[in-house]
């Protein structure tokens, strides 16, 4: 008996001890667990801390302007106090001036009574997400647009995005991106309306324009010039005429519009889409329900149809109406100077024609627009800087005529504003002070008068104007001496066949060596100017338009008096 309990007690013991042995190898098990368990909700919270700041860091990026721009108080609206905008139009596409340029340039246009920029900015805007390989190489930073649109602002400059939506969308269209979106897949300039895919791209460009320019209340959705509509398979399907593709796509963006931002918006387009519409082609789409027009007219005698038909038609169906003249850009596809007189007389025609007219459609604005190209693929043509004179002298004209705070001395202001003295001719009083006056006709006739002026771009005018003289000179000369002189042709060079006397004489008649030092040292200076205004691409590509053409017609020149010099002796001709 004795023994069993022992052997009970031995037993039990033993089993006491394999479970405080048990016990034990949990806790061990269970404190490895607890450590890989920690190690890991570390690594958890770690990447998530990651996670959150950099959606912080992307978030506060993409709203700076909105949250910057929150507390700002929007200027009046000139239009609630009938009176007309006056807009000038920048267009940003081709050649952007350095921002630092833009944001100098609009205490002037202030003094000249601007209250209103519509900006283009085509591939210059810094687009993002699924839009930014539509941006250029070199597209103006997202700080850039958002101190140049606060300063406008805060100077009580309304700006109006220009966001082309139809036409004129090379510069996204012509990507491999977004190819499969043409109207016609060999024409880049027209968006197909029925791809599903088009209001997408449409409203993202709209959203990200709008978030930087948070208290715009006008937007212009361009839609000039459709050139090709219901060519594409998807567009045929519909069986709908080319009006009614037009009117649609144009409702589809501007409803967009509207009732994103609660009706807030006013929608602008260009006019010539409607223009040589039936009135109740127009009337029945009810159009002036979603829309402002612009109507353009670059003439300088306004055309007879919009001076009549078409005038009567539009403001017998809309009642909101602007207006457009242009201080550059409509003088020819490669034009380096405005024609002042042209541009003066189409916005003179402008006011003298809104002058005359009475009724109940309320004028909203005037845009004089400046055109950089033609269209995305076109050279550049004048300038900003270079039109710097024909834009305030157009600006202080609108003023004068449609603000309710006239100029009652537009010389007087645009001699003011550009620093323009006139020579002193009293030869009696040689301290006399300058008459400082230009005539109206001597600013509309002679860039020469800009040689007495001192504002920022004068050096740069006279440049040009000087630049285009020489042209002529080397054009000419290359005319005469190489194409129709008989002594000298390719022919010439290439066979050593030639007088190189009477060669010689002719390039000595007709100052070959003047115009090439005339030539080259515009040209350095013409370099050095721009690059106050422009990068080096857009420099570039200028200089390489209007400049480098006629510096190898004069190193063919150079050839042939090369030539001149170290000919006496000639071979035999071959039968």
């Amino acid at each position: 008996m004795l023994i069993k309990k022992r052997l009970f007690f031995l037993h039990s013991t033993i089993l006491r001890l394999r479970a405080s042995r048990m016990k034990v190898n949990v806790l061990k098990i269970d404190k490895m667990k607890l450590v890989k368990i920690g190690k890991w909700l570390t690594l958890l919270m770690i990447i998530s801390a990651v996670i959150l700041i950099a959606g912080y860091f992307l978030y506060s990026k993409r709203s700076a302007v909105e949250q910057r721009t929150s507390n700002k108080v929007y200027p009046d609206d000139p239009t609630e106090k009938d009176e007309i905008l006056r807009v000038v139009h920048l267009d940003l596409k081709g050649a952007p001036p350095k921002m630092s340029y833009l944001i100098d340039l609009i205490p002037k246009l202030i003094r000249t009574g601007v209250n209103g920029l519509l900006i283009e900015y085509e591939d210059m805007f810094p687009y993002s997400g699924i839009l930014e390989n539509v941006t250029s190489k070199t597209p103006y930073s997202a700080l850039d647009v958002e101190r140049f649109v606060r300063y406008c602002y805060e100077q009580g400059i309304e700006v109006i995005p220009l966001i082309q939506t139809f036409a004129h969308m090379e510069h996204i269209l012509k990507l491999p991106d977004f190819s499969f979106l043409r109207e016609d897949y060999h024409d880049p300039r027209v968006i197909c309306p029925s791809n599903v895919r088009t209001m997408a791209v449409i409203k993202e460009m709209i959203h990200q324009i709008k978030m930087m320019h948070p208290h715009s209340r006008k937007i212009h959705i361009g839609c000039d010039e459709v050139t090709t509509i219901n060519v594409c398979s998807l567009c045929a399907k519909q069986y709908r005429s080319n009006w009614n593709t037009f009117h649609t796509h144009v409702k589809q963006v501007a409803s967009f519009i509207k009732k994103t931002y609660n009706n807030q918006i006013k929608v602008l387009i260009w006019d010539d889409m409607l223009r040589f519409r039936d009135y109740d082609m127009i009337k029945h789409t009810e159009l002036q329900d979603y829309v402002d027009i612009v109507i353009w007219d670059y003439t300088a005698l306004l055309e007879e149809p919009i001076r009549n038909m078409i005038w009567n038609k539009y403001t017998s169906i809309f009642p909101r109406i602007w207006v457009a003249g242009a201080f550059k850009g409509a003088d020819g596809a490669k034009s380096m100077l405005p024609k002042m007189e042209t541009r003066y007389k189409n916005h003179k025609s402008w006011m003298e024609f809104l002058k005359s007219k009475s009724s109940s459609t309320k004028i909203i604005g005037f845009i004089s627009t400046g055109w950089s190209r033609y269209d995305h693929f076109a050279s550049l043509c004048e300038l900003l800087p270079a039109s710097i004179p024909s834009l305030i002298l157009n600006t202080l004209k609108i003023t004068e005529a449609l603000s309710h705070s006239s100029f009652h001395d537009i010389e007087k202001e645009y001699n003011d504003l550009l620093q323009c003295y006139l020579p002193n001719v009293n030869k009696n009083n040689a301290k006399a002070a300058p008459v400082s006056r230009f005539k109206v006709y001597d600013i509309l006739h002679s860039w020469s008068h800009v040689d007495k002026c001192f504002f920022r771009e004068a050096r740069l005018i006279s440049s040009i104007a000087n630049l285009t003289q020489i042209q002529d000179k080397i054009d000419n000369l290359y005319d005469v001496l190489y194409e129709k002189s008989g002594w000298i042709d390719e022919y010439h060079l290439k066979s050593n066949m030639m007088n190189t006397k009477i060669v010689a004489q002719h390039f000595h008649d007709n100052s070959f060596k003047e115009t090439s030092l005339s030539f080259y040292n515009i040209y350095g200076i013409l370099k050095k100017e721009l690059l106050r205004y422009y990068n080096a691409n857009t420099v570039e590509e200028w200089l390489g338009t209007y400049v480098e053409p006629f510096s190898r017609k004069l190193e063919t020149l150079k050839r042939v008096l090369d030539k001149t010099a170290t000919t006496f002796v000639w071979q035999r001709r071959d039968p």
